[in-house]
């Protein structure tokens, strides 16, 4: 087993490649009474259609989450949620556009608690009946999220905002999809995804690394290695500009809701990795619109803004500068959002600063058990091999380069769409 210093924090992460193929990370966190433990699958929602053994196969919408419901069943009547609860352990699981995540939160009983989350991943029950069951479960589900107004804008949003991007499709699938899945698709998609080169292992909390990772390894035991070939997952191309510029919808709500987002082609930043580029949009946005910002100041004491935010995300076509406004007067604030975007101001004493908060703010995640597990998957290169120096790395970054991405960023191409009051 590996022990090495996460760079410029003090601060040791323990790794070993299990004998299977599984990468386990584990992070020691004497300040606390409980330990997190997460599998992560590199497989999500938006792996519609990818290529294996010259195959190109298409997938149905939700299957990703479908699987996620579906592998919390270990045998004819044994759930998974009922054993951990009974060892008062919390678990739950969610699904995102590249990977699903399963994760639990305990204070004892260390080897069955991490036992019964690998058999999770690894061994679940899956059945006609058990398949049939779930589908009604989602099906629901699906059918309170779109009756949701706050669900049904965010995706209202994607679908303007992309022309054939995978985000478009909602991570629960169409009911259509839902209702045709079989328990051969989704024995199918674990068998293709759910193989432990293509997962990882993190443990965050009171632990003792060299017991963790011994009970890990027995546990492990049980779960041979298994030949895995990486697919590859086909992203359609997306182009710059947006499907629709305007939209308007109505909801169950008492003040409208508006969203504004801007696309940039992520090709035209391709000389900076996504980790980088993300960090000087981040130090960028706090500077101009962060809560401390003049901008923000500004709004407070003119507007009155119910609630703001800002936030960005970067995919292999996009990245994407989003707004969201909850107030009587949003047309103002995107108006002044507008005419923020044209005069951006970085100055270096600026930047010095929010790069140091910024980096604050990296070390005081130190004290989450869950926020360190998910920063340790999130720091996770191609090869799912961790960034030592990804805290130092940040600080190398010269305000001369981040001027030049923040000149770069043409907002022109956006997509706005409003969630108002339902009509009397």
């Amino acid at each position: 087993m590996q022990k090495r210093e996460i760079k410029g924090t003090g601060e040791y992460l323990y790794y070993e490649k299990a004998k299977n193929g599984l990468s386990i990370f584990l992070w020691q966190n004497k300040n606390c009474h409980n330990t997190y433990a997460a599998v992560n699958v590199n497989y999500g929602s938006s792996y519609y259609r990818y290529k294996c053994k010259n195959k190109v196969i298409e997938n149905k919408t939700g299957i990703a989450h479908f699987l996620e419901h579906v592998s919390f069943n270990l045998g004819k009547n044994k759930d998974a949620s009922n054993v951990f609860e009974k060892l008062g352990t919390f678990s739950n699981a969610y699904t995102d556009n590249k990977s699903t995540c399963y994760y639990i939160t305990y204070q004892d009983q260390e080897y069955k608690n991490l036992s019964t989350l690998l058999q999770v991943v690894f061994k679940p029950y899956i059945s006609k009946a058990n398949v049939e069951k779930e589908k009604g479960i989602i099906i629901e589900e699906q059918r309170r999220s779109m009756n949701n107004p706050y669900y049904r804008l965010y995706y209202q949003l994607m679908t303007n905002l992309y022309k054939h991007n995978n985000a478009r499709k909602t991570t629960l699938g169409s009911i259509e999809d839902i209702k045709s899945i079989t328990a051969d698709d989704l024995k199918q998609v674990h068998d293709e995804f759910y193989n432990p080169h293509n997962m990882q292992l993190v443990v965050c909390g009171n632990i003792n690394p060299e017991k963790t990772m011994a009970s890990i390894e027995k546990i492990l035991e049980k779960y041979p290695a298994q030949k895995y070939t990486k697919k590859k997952v086909y992203f359609p191309k997306e182009p710059k500009t947006v499907e629709k510029e305007q939209d308007v919808i109505y909801g169950n709500v008492k003040i409208p809701k508006a969203k504004i987002s801007y696309k940039f082609a992520r090709k035209d930043f391709k000389n900076k990795d996504d980790k980088e580029l993300a960090f000087m949009i981040n130090t960028i946005l706090k500077s101009n619109f962060g809560s401390t910002s003049d901008f923000r100041e500004q709004l407070a004491i003119d507007d009155k803004v119910n609630a703001f935010s800002c936030n960005f995300s970067i995919d292999k076509s996009n990245i994407v500068i989003g707004f969201t406004i909850e107030d009587n007067n949003y047309e103002v604030i995107i108006d002044k959002i507008k005419k923020k975007l044209n005069n951006l101001l970085l100055t270096e004493s600026d930047y010095i600063a929010k790069t140091h908060s910024i980096r604050a703010q990296m070390i005081s995640d130190f004290e989450s058990n869950e926020v360190m597990a998910d920063n340790i998957i999130s720091c996770l290169d191609a090869n799912f091999q961790f960034e030592y120096d990804i805290f130092n790395k940040y600080t190398s970054i010269k305000y001369s380069d981040v001027l030049k991405v923040m000149k770069k960023l043409k907002f022109e191409n956006n997509a706005q769409i409003v969630l108002k009051p339902q009509k009397k």
